[in-house]
């Protein structure tokens, strides 16, 4: 074990005691969007360089991330994620060494009721998308009765609810940014039994499985590899990274994050585009 601070991390940065002071990090998990790299923007030199090191040395990374596994593959290009993963939100697991799901926690027709019944609700004093999340892709539902989905205006593909292929993994009210807050406090007070509410992006209100989120998937994820959280160090920015930040045993957030965030971390790191996740795994390695 140690005593102290082995970090020189300013104390202001320190919010809480770092949990991890008998128990080396088996894994090392990053948060992708705001974290590792930013979209259209791309991953920090810094952090490639830090992550293959890593590897090649014998270290388990891993990715904690709302993607769909196709779209990290996109994203990251040859990174190497060579441990069990949690993506869509913490709806599914999945290796990408072998391409493999391990399990998913899907939402239903009822999620997608309460959903429209939401957008009704909040198109009172914002703009409303729905869009469905499914292994493949996030669609923008297309109903009858629904004709503003034909004002596209993000990348999301549009599609009729029929031709959405199940498993839907996450239901998503897309609003505007000056209202995302607003909108999620009052998704969450109306929210019905079996589902859970978070607020993932300044737009984006997520209706999920009850039973998913990033901190329960990591749970999951590392029982799989046969440890435990409390053996897994996480970086995020977000507001639906603070269930991951609590349960790994070692939690940073990005410069930037809220501060909400950071007070769930043992550390505040650099910002993203800075080399944060490098800036990450350094600082893990002093405690292996």
């Amino acid at each position: 074990g140690f005593t102290g601070n082995p970090y020189s991390v300013d104390q202001e940065d320190r919010k809480r005691e770092v949990k991890a002071d008998t128990m080396a990090m088996k894994y090392i998990f990053a948060d992708v969007d705001g974290t590792l790299g930013i979209g259209g923007i791309g991953i920090p030199e810094k952090n490639r360089l830090a992550i293959r090191k890593y590897v090649e040395e014998g270290g388990s990374f891993g990715v904690c991330t709302g993607r769909s596994p196709d779209s990290v593959k996109g994203f990251i290009g040859d990174l190497p994620i060579n441990t069990l993963s949690v993506v869509n939100g913490g709806c599914a697991l999945y290796d990408f060494q072998k391409g493999e799901y391990l399990d998913e926690l899907c939402v239903e027709e009822d999620a997608l009721q309460f959903a429209f019944s939401m957008k009704k609700e909040l198109e009172q004093f914002t703009e409303c998308r729905i869009v469905i999340v499914n292994r493949t892709n996030y669609w923008q539902v297309k109903t009858k009765e629904d004709q503003t989905a034909c004002q596209q205006q993000n990348s999301y593909p549009i599609a009729l609810l029929e031709q959405i292929e199940k498993p839907w993994y996450r239901i998503i009210l897309y609003v505007s940014a000056q209202d995302g807050i607003k909108c999620a406090e009052f998704v969450r007070s109306h929210k019905p039994d079996g589902v859970r509410i978070e607020h993932t992006e300044d737009t984006l209100v997520e209706i999920m499985n009850e039973a998913s989120g990033k901190g329960d998937a990591l749970r999951r994820a590392c029982r799989y590899l046969g440890g435990t959280a409390e053996e897994a160090a996480f970086i995020g920015d977000f507001f639906n990274d603070i269930g991951a930040l609590k349960a790994a045993g070692l939690s940073a957030c990005v410069k930037n994050a809220p501060q909400e965030v950071k007070d769930c971390c043992d550390m505040v790191l650099s910002d993203c585009m800075d080399g944060a996740v490098a800036e990450f795994i350094e600082r893990v390695q002093k405690i292996i």
